[in-house]
C-alpha cells in the first residue's frame, strides 16, 4: 500500500532573485522523509525579457538545445518555466546551485538526476498557463496537471477507468462531471508516474 505523505509544501512562483544558492543555508527548505515540496508558477510571458534570460542561463546545453526545437513560443515558454522551476525547487532543499544540477534520461525517457549530493526524488509537470514539480526526500514522487475542460472525454473514462470511477462520474452533477474526470485523470497519471509506468489501465 502506497502511504500518504507526512506533509505537503507548497512554493508559488519561480523566485530566480535572489537564487537559491546565495541564500543563508537556514533559509533552505528542511525536506525531510515523507514530506513533499510542490512547486508551481505560471509560464514567462515575456521570452524576450530578464526573467526568461535568467531562467534560461540555469539550463543545460541539452536542455537549451530541446528549447529551441519548439514551435510555438507558448510552448517554449512553459518549457523554460518548468525546467527553471524544478532547478530552482530542488536547490531550496539543498545548497547547490541551480545550474549545476545534472539529469539523464530514466526508465521510460524520466528523467533522473546524476551525481546528485542528497538523495533527492523529482517529478515535473506542465500544461497550459501552469508548471509543475513535486520534490520528495529518497521516496519516487508522481505528479500531474491538466486544464479542466467543460467537455470532458467520457468516452476515455469508459475504457480506462473501473466501472466504480464511471459511475463516480456519470453521477456527479453536469456541471461536476468535468472537475470528477479530471481528479481522477490527474491521479492516475501521477501514480503511473510515481510508478514508472507508461501504461493506463482500468486497474490503475
Amino acid at each position: 500500500m502506497v502511504q500518504p505523505p507526512l506533509s505537503v509544501d507548497l512554493v508559488e512562483g519561480l523566485d530566480l532573485v535572489p537564487a537559491p544558492a546565495e541564500t543563508a543555508p537556514a533559509a533552505l527548505f528542511m525536506l525531510r522523509r515523507g514530506a513533499v515540496l510542490l512547486a508551481r508558477a505560471a509560464p514567462i510571458d515575456d521570452l524576450g525579457g530578464p526573467r526568461a534570460r535568467d531562467a534560461f542561463a540555469l539550463l543545460s546545453e541539452d536542455e537549451r538545445a530541446r528549447l529551441g526545437r519548439f514551435r510555438f513560443e507558448r510552448d517554449r515558454a512553459l518549457y523554460l518555466t518548468a525546467h527553471a522551476l524544478l532547478r530552482v525547487t530542488l536547490s531550496r532543499c539543498h545548497g547547490l546551485p541551480p545550474a549545476t544540477w545534472r539529469f539523464a534520461g530514466g526508465p521510460h525517457g524520466r528523467p533522473e538526476l546524476v551525481d546528485s549530493p542528497a538523495p533527492l526524488r523529482f517529478n515535473l509537470s506542465h500544461t497550459h498557463g501552469l508548471a509543475v514539480c513535486a520534490v520528495t526526500l529518497e521516496d519516487d514522487i508522481g505528479v500531474d496537471v491538466e486544464v479542466v475542460d467543460d467537455d470532458p472525454p467520457i468516452a476515455v473514462a469508459d475504457r480506462w477507468f473501473c466501472d466504480s470511477e464511471v459511475e463516480v462520474i456519470r453521477g456527479a452533477a453536469p456541471a461536476d462531471q468535468a472537475r470528477r474526470f479530471f481528479e481522477l485523470w490527474t491521479l492516475k497519471e501521477a501514480y503511473l508516474k510515481d510508478r514508472k509506468s507508461t501504461r493506463l489501465n482500468s486497474s490503475h
